[in-house]
């Protein structure tokens, strides 16, 4: 078992190493993966370290090992809240403290922790024999229905978010926690399967393979494509040039998004441009990639050389734009856009045909103020 738990530190401690070189901590995101990844390898260090106490365990070597089982507990609880700020963050780009978490989480937290430093004293989740040795309490089987409630209330939150997430994130997400909890199911029949912390180093594994690493090409605050990403596809369609690629794009830009920082807050702009990308996300077909190309730009690549497809999209994204405002009791938000089909034959570069469809987006913005202009003078 000692050699499981090191070939899992080695292979977190790997996977540390190569997303920090890469893609650093900055964004709220990493630092819940990394948490996730420091909690798991302390999480072996600890199951490891409780071994080496022996079958008798007393005087100072007793309070040591004590504190060593407190700890391997509450870096438990620890592991699996920060599995609920991840999906959290990941989905909404915050953490949100709702009256689930205020009401039912939080005080959920609280008693297993409190339950878990209770134990020291007496049978509760654990408690220790006549030789010193910590074994399951009488409510060991709390923290596993605690598990499985946190775990249920992330696949609810993940489900509603599926519209507007890849596929492959999806199932990632969703079939994370499944290897520990058969594990933790194991370990309930039998405790000599103690595979709990080196299947959640494979859980790892698989969300570093098929979620994390895709974090350098993403906005963190909206999950649409970053600037990054755009350049790099248009590179690719600029080398398609000689196949005669043609390619619809929509440029999107969000109006008075300053305005907004400035009289409001950064926090409400934010929210904005979270809500924005959202309504883009849900608006667009499955193969249609979207990106955050400025503070308040964005940019839709649309695989088609059928302008009326274009148009389809925007009627989605203004008609999502209308719902979205019914609910909005403060800022009301209103886009500019311009649109077209890029024709190698027809433009020099793809910068002229963005430059193309840039005017058309200030023509677009410059009309809709004379509008309202208009419009409040008539009034």
């Amino acid at each position: 078992m000692n050699q499981t738990n090191l070939i899992s530190i080695i292979i977190l401690l790997v996977i540390l190493f190569s997303f920090r070189k890469s893609y650093g901590e900055n964004q709220k995101r990493n630092r819940f993966f990394f948490m996730l990844i420091w909690t798991n390898i302390g999480l072996l260090i600890f199951d490891t370290l409780l071994l080496f106490f022996g079958t008798s365990i007393d005087g100072v070597q007793s309070l040591i090992y004590k504190g060593f089982v407190l700890i391997y507990f509450l870096f438990q609880i620890l592991i699996v809240i920060l599995w609920g700020f991840y999906i959290d963050y990941h989905l909404n780009g915050k953490v949100t403290v709702n009256p689930v978490v205020k009401f039912i989480a939080i005080p959920s937290v609280l008693a297993m922790v409190t339950i878990s430093v209770m134990s020291l004293f007496g049978n509760y989740l654990f408690h220790f024999d006549a030789n010193g040795i910590y074994q399951r309490g009488s409510l060991f089987w709390v923290f596993p229905i605690f598990s499985l409630l946190v775990f249920a209330f992330t696949v609810i939150k993940i489900l509603e978010h599926q519209k507007s997430m890849p596929k492959s994130d999806l199932f990632t997400l969703l079939i994370f926690p499944i290897a520990p909890m058969v594990a933790a199911f194991l370990q309930l029949i039998e405790s000599q399967y103690q595979l709990i912390w080196p299947s959640m180093t494979v859980s790892i594994l698989i969300l570093y393979v098929y979620v994390q690493s895709k974090v350098s090409s993403t906005d963190p605050l909206t999950g649409v494509y970053n600037r990054l990403e755009y350049e790099h596809r248009i590179g690719q369609i600029l080398h398609q040039r000689s196949i005669s690629k043609t390619v619809g794009s929509i440029l999107i830009d969000i109006d008075d998004l300053k305005k907004i920082n400035d009289e409001n807050s950064h926090s409400a702009g934010d929210s904005a441009l979270l809500e924005i990308g959202g309504i883009l996300r849900r608006s667009v077909r499955k193969n249609d990639q979207v990106f955050r190309i400025g503070g308040d730009e964005f940019f839709i690549l649309v695989d088609t050389d059928n302008e009326d497809i274009l148009k389809d999209i925007m009627a989605r994204i203004i008609d999502q734009l209308k719902y979205v405002n019914q609910y909005r009791k403060d800022i009301q938000l209103n886009l500019s856009y311009g649109y077209g089909v890029f024709i190698p034959s027809k433009y020099a570069t793809f910068y002229d045909f963005f430059d193309e469809i840039d005017k058309k987006m200030y023509q677009y913005k410059m009309d809709s103020k004379k509008d309202q202009i208009a419009a409040v003078q008539a009034g």
